[in-house]
């Protein structure tokens, strides 16, 4: 939330609550637009956060501003990844000229592309999860805060046991 009340006082600047007025906050969708790029998408993300404090605002001290409304967006469709570009992402690293960085990515997407697996997730397992002779990764960490367990293909685990025989790693994590 903080960044987007960064992001605020950036284009507004350092301006009292009972200054804002409905001009200026509906200019900030100009602003993130025009000069930071923002999408429709990332627009509602940051006016969500806004009106959140706007609310509170009122809750708190009675200052009654303004709702910003929402942008209304249209999905784009994602490109899917073609045949080359999975090959591309998933062929393993060069030892004699790779560098740890992409051995750590080239099996975070390994990982993530044969468990659908958020980067938080991945970023979370423990050299304990990974079952190699059930070929299943546990997931500690995840977005509704449930803990599961994700089988996963031989060449992934092979993948992760070669990883961690030219890794020195120096705590429990895998990452």
């Amino acid at each position: 939330y903080s960044e987007q009340g960064i992001l605020f006082n950036e284009y507004a600047g350092n301006v009292c609550v009972e200054d804002l007025t409905a001009d200026t906050v509906h200019g900030f969708r100009q602003y993130l637009k025009d000069i930071r790029n923002y999408n429709d998408v990332s627009t509602n993300t940051v006016y969500r956060t806004i009106n959140i404090y706007l609310a509170w605002i009122y809750e708190e001290y009675g200052v009654g501003l303004f709702h910003l409304e929402y942008v209304k967006t249209v999905k784009k469709i994602k490109r899917i990844f073609s045949d080359d570009d999975i090959k591309k992402l998933t062929r393993k690293p060069d030892l004699n000229t790779c560098t740890y960085s992409e051995l750590r990515d080239f099996l975070c997407v390994l990982i993530s592309l044969n468990t659908g697996a958020r980067a938080a997730s991945i970023v979370n397992i423990l050299q304990d999860d990974i079952n190699y002779r059930d070929r299943t990764i546990t997931f500690r960490h995840s977005k509704n805060g449930k803990q599961y367990v994700m089988p996963v293909p031989k060449y992934v685990v092979d993948s992760i046991r070669w990883y961690m025989e030219v890794v020195e790693l120096p705590n429990d994590y895998l990452f």
